[in-house]
């Protein structure tokens, strides 16, 4: 029997997602976290075949999740299930290990094919990403620049309206630290303002 956690803060996308999982094996056994803390201490307890992540869960950042899940649960495949766009996530985290990368808008027998591959052993990435990756291309936006992890990882707590104090709590940095990342990530995103930055990742 399949064992599956699935880790979102969001109730109704957690319940949706059982619908699709229950689909695929009625016989599976689902674990719901809504927070870092309470699947750390599940990933502890408990040996899973799947962890599907939502890469923008509160206070926390995804990268940082997969590692745990990796040095915890060796056993366990990861697909990301977010509403993080792909071209600006897809690539880092499928180079950290992660199965797959689906957002929170596909299709549904798109999300139905991405956890399905993932459950049975398989990788899964998107038609573009997977076009992108057969060229030989990057994932990211070309008219977007490189950021670095911790950049990454910024610029995500940002996205989710958290404030320089609170990002430093997460990341256990100095405020001043992440103001000069901030300032990093405007200068190479081309923008001025949290508002301007989030309509630019949105851009597919």
């Amino acid at each position: 029997m399949k064992r599956i956690l699935i880790i979102d803060g969001q109730y109704l996308f957690r319940l949706s997602l059982q619908t699709v999982l229950r689909e695929l094996d009625t016989e599976c056994e689902i674990v719901e976290a809504e927070s870092i803390g309470s699947a750390l201490e599940l990933l502890r307890a408990e040996i899973f075949d799947l962890v599907v992540l939502d890469i923008e869960i509160k206070n926390h950042t995804g990268i940082r999740m997969i590692e745990f899940v990796s040095r915890i649960s060796i056993l366990a495949s990861v697909i990301i299930f977010t509403s993080a766009h792909e071209h600006v996530h897809a690539e880092r985290y499928l180079l950290e290990g992660a199965k797959g990368f689906i957002q929170k808008s596909a299709k549904r027998e798109e999300v139905v094919g991405a956890m399905s591959a993932v459950l049975n052993g398989r990788n899964y990435v998107s038609n573009n990403v997977h076009k992108l990756l057969l060229n030989g291309r990057p994932v990211y936006n070309v008219r977007e620049p490189r950021l670095s992890d911790r950049e990454r990882e910024v610029m995500q707590l940002i996205l989710q309206g958290k404030l320089t104090k609170e990002i430093a709590g997460i990341l256990q940095i100095q405020g001043n630290t992440v103001s000069t990342y901030k300032a990093n990530i405007f200068r190479k995103m081309g923008v001025s303002n949290v508002l301007d930055l989030a309509k630019k990742v949105s851009v597919d």
